[in-house]
């Protein structure tokens, strides 16, 4: 049986393939203009590295490709020709991104991992195409358009002014008005900041005219980036359009979520990274549950740390979460409402040394228990109990609907703990005792929002005013 049900997580996934789009073209004409150029050069860095070098136990590690990679250069021969870095992480693999906490870091990191691998290959290219007079440094717009590739960027300007701060705006489908990407920093003697921005629907296409367009996607992204000589730090924001018509969650452009945000912040003295995330919700994963009970909302939020060995240890709260527990055959163990904490320590490799889940007192039974005796076992809601081990929990949980007790979480433990054909991982391991458990539990984010706002107004706004 699978926990949750969310298609929904995939479709993130275009706002990575969007970046690959963005710099994946390369243009015909410009190619004339560098036949001479010498294809390797000491070429200065036109801006700061963005990366934070996570480790793969929070990225699951670079998806590797043979023979390409995944961001291709913009302007013609360079030090990138060759293909460039992949700037796909493996994430949290297969499966349940909500798994435990420690599957969420991974989906939260990965996402942040990519996008500043993406931002440094955008930023290597810029200084390629202003290192040999491709680009001004005036905005002056530059046509980059490729016809074999209309998904491509048509244009590109690049900005520095006089206080140093630098701009990088890339145009699609022949704007010259408003940019699907954009890219601002300013590199200070006592720090550096920056922010990256994307409209995915003005890069991607808007679902409501293109159905070819998946109108479940991300609509738009942005990254804020801040380095000093003792930290890195990086806060990325991704939003999906709220549009629904309540209640029929048929047509909302995406049922499960309004976006999310994670908080990542990485100490140069010993290379301690923690992370924060949390998901804007507005339905239940599980399809079924959500249809019968549309106004319990869920919320997941997640805290991580990693030593600077790769180490590390998540913890995540998934509150109010609906679940309908079916067996199979039209048979169902019953509805149920609840909130789960999970503790998830993990090695350098990424394996499990310690799990602790737990759900907490009360939960609620909201109805739909359908068990037929002399079915296949557990038939009965006593056999039930005596297969958890949960003496008569689950049957004074279902006695009566709705019912909040103490009882429905003792069983629901047992539910989540039992393994086996439950599907469920089964707490294991001792907790160490280091500077994660230190850590942990961490404090949780409040808002999928950036600190001080209200909704996404204003929020993917293409403007940076840097404070340093």
């Amino acid at each position: 049986m699978s926990a949750f049900k969310h298609p929904f997580v995939l479709l993130l996934a275009t706002a990575v393939i969007a970046g690959v789009t963005l710099a994946g073209c390369s243009s015909s004409s410009d190619k004339k203009k560098t036949d001479s150029a010498p294809a390797q050069q000491t070429i200065p860095p036109y801006g700061p590295t963005v990366s934070m070098s996570f480790p793969d136990s929070l990225t699951g590690g670079q998806v590797t490709t043979a023979g390409a990679g995944l961001v291709k250069p913009l302007f013609g021969p360079h030090p990138m020709a060759g293909g460039g870095p992949s700037c796909a992480f493996q994430g949290h693999g297969s499966g349940d991104p909500f798994q435990n906490g420690f599957k969420m870091t991974r989906f939260m990191v990965g996402m942040v991992a990519s996008w500043q691998c993406i931002a440094d290959s955008l930023m290597e290219m810029v200084s390629t195409a202003v290192f040999q007079g491709f680009v001004p440094t005036n905005g002056t717009i530059v046509n980059i358009a490729d016809s074999s590739d209309p998904s491509g960027p048509t244009g590109i300007a690049v900005l520095a002014d006089a206080s140093g701060q630098k701009t990088v705006k890339l145009y699609f489908k022949g704007s010259t008005t408003s940019p699907a990407l954009y890219l601002s920093w300013k590199v200070a003697p006592a720090s550096t900041e920056g922010r990256l921005v994307l409209n995915i629907t003005q890069m991607m296409g808007d679902p409501a005219s293109d159905m070819s367009v998946d109108r479940e996607g991300p609509t738009h992204m942005r990254m804020d980036f801040d380095q000093t000589g003792a930290a890195k730090s990086a806060q990325m924001y991704i939003a999906f359009d709220p549009y629904n018509d309540f209640p029929d969650p048929s047509s909302w452009n995406n049922p499960w979520a309004t976006g999310f945000r994670v908080n990542a912040s990485k100490a140069l003295s010993d290379n301690t990274i923690q992370v924060h995330g949390i998901m804007g919700m507005q339905r239940q994963f599980d399809t079924a549950y959500g249809v019968a009970y549309p106004f319990d909302v869920p919320s997941l939020k997640m805290f991580a740390v990693a030593l600077g060995s790769g180490s590390g240890a998540a913890h995540a709260v998934m509150a109010d979460i609906g679940l309908s527990f079916n067996i199979g055959g039209g048979e169902s163990l019953g509805d149920f409402l609840f909130s789960k904490d999970d503790t998830y320590y993990f090695t350098a490799t990424g394996l499990a040394e310690y799990i602790n889940k737990s759900i907490a007192s009360p939960a609620t039974y909201k109805g739909g228990q359908l068990i037929v005796s002399n079915s296949t076992p557990p038939d009965t809601a006593a056999q039930v109990d005596l297969f958890l081990s949960t003496g008569t929990s689950y049957q004074n949980c279902i006695a009566v609907a709705p019912t909040t007790s103490a009882d429905c979480a003792t069983f629901l433990s047992a539910l989540f703990n039992a393994g086996g054909g439950w599907g469920f991982e089964v707490n294991s391991g001792t907790e160490p005792s280091d500077a994660r458990s230190a850590a942990l539990p961490g404090t949780m984010l409040t808002q999928v929002y950036p600190d001080g706002a209200l909704d996404w107004t204003g929020v993917f706004d293409m403007t940076f005013a840097p404070t340093n």
